[in-house]
């Protein structure tokens, strides 16, 4: 009995899946996850946009954070990417981490498949949160860019 209560419980878990290449990012990000029980990083990502692309195919996570500490030329392609991916088998939340860019392109990502952006500016202790709010199915944006997208 214990072996199926502790199988339901893992079975409940938020998969994440983590491309950061920064490691002092990445250091933070695990700090902050680590203190929820209910969410579980499945693999962490440092390389290359290949290697990240096979793991979301091949370990199917509920959620992926992708950390860029540089705006990259190709986001839009790459979210488009995932959404296509996640058409294909169990829906993947992609959730975004970096400084926030402008408000036309947190429109433009999100178009694109994002369900959210989480800035580094932001508290860590928001994470697990913003975590739990993608994995619902809903868009994570900080207030203040999420007042000002829906003024225009």
């Amino acid at each position: 009995m214990n072996k199926t209560k502790t199988q339901t419980s893992e079975e409940k878990k938020i998969k994440v899946l983590i491309f950061c290449p920064s490691d002092l990012i990445l250091s933070g990000m695990l700090r902050a996850i680590e203190a929820d029980p209910a969410i579980e990083v499945i693999n962490i990502e440092k390389n290359t946009i290949e290697s990240f692309m096979e793991s979301v195919k091949k370990l199917k996570p509920h959620v992926i954070l992708f950390a860029s500490t540089e705006p990259l030329p190709n986001m839009r392609e790459i979210c488009k990417a995932i959404g296509e991916i996640s058409k294909v088998q169990a829906k993947s939340q992609l959730f975004l981490l970096g400084n926030i860019p402008s408000h036309e392109e947190i429109v433009s990502l999100i178009n694109a498949g994002a369900r959210g952006y989480f800035d580094f500016n932001d508290p860590s202790s928001q994470l697990t949160e913003a975590i739990r709010v993608i994995h619902k199915g809903e868009i994570w944006l900080p207030r203040d860019k999420m007042s000002t997208i829906m003024d225009r």
